[in-house]
């Protein structure tokens, strides 16, 4: 991570050339492996941890992660129940118990209080639980699937778009966040674009059941006006 801050944080490879330049896959000596991760793959990396690289996402790792990550391969836990690793569940249970407390989700949530929480792998797989629940929930209180609704943004990440589209949700509505002539706009989702795309979805005969907002979208790293439509939406 240190050596990266030397490098430039782009590949300027051409296109194709590192699986043109890759020998045939063999039994390799370390000395030649090492060899080859500095001319074959360091030249093809996008350096996520440089500190002049701003896009998609911010640096994700630390040296205590890296040193976490040691840990992990070292241990090869399969955390999938308690008695195939009691520690890495009550861990996990903590730790989930402790963020509920930081997020101020309220007691019903906690593992320790009788609730549900765990760590999922990907954003997608905890949208798409969340998905699966809000259809669930709604079913139990008289809504059809074909009269159940989502509202996204364009800058809403295609995970909840997807998550909508495996589930069978069809009524899926999307606010604009930007018009590509007008630079002043800081390409969030405005309360008032929500209340838009919202009349058209009650007007249609739908029931909202689903919203997705960003704290820093994937593309422009803007922030949607989450407090005002979360407090319209619980009028």
């Amino acid at each position: 991570m240190h050596n990266n801050t030397f490098k430039p944080f782009a590949s300027d490879i051409e296109k194709g050339s590192i699986k043109k330049s890759l020998l045939k896959i063999e039994k390799r000596d370390i000395d030649s492996i090492l060899s080859e991760i500095q001319t074959k793959v360091v030249p093809g990396l996008t350096h996520w941890q440089h500190k002049h690289f701003h896009a998609w996402f911010p640096s994700m790792s630390s040296s205590a992660a890296v040193a976490a990550e040691m840990l992990i391969a070292t241990f090869n836990v399969v955390g999938f129940s308690w008695e195939s690793s009691p520690v890495a569940t009550e861990m996990e249970s903590f730790v989930m118990d402790h963020l509920i407390d930081e997020f101020a989700l309220g007691d019903q949530f906690k593992n320790s209080n009788g609730g549900y929480s765990c760590i999922m792998g990907t954003a997608s797989e905890a949208i798409l639980t969340c998905q699966i629940s809000t259809k669930k929930k709604f079913k139990a209180l008289g809504v059809s699937g074909d009269k159940l609704a989502c509202i996204f943004s364009n800058m809403t990440h295609y995970c909840s778009v997807r998550g909508a589209k495996l589930i069978d949700i069809e009524n899926i509505y999307f606010g604009h966040t930007y018009k590509n002539a007008d630079i002043s706009r800081t390409y969030n989702f405005t309360l008032e674009e929500f209340k838009k795309v919202h009349s058209k979805c009650i007007e249609e005969g739908n029931t909202l059941g689903w919203v997705t907002l960003t704290f820093g979208t994937t593309a422009t790293a803007s922030i949607d006006e989450i407090n005002e439509i979360a407090a319209f939406i619980h009028e």
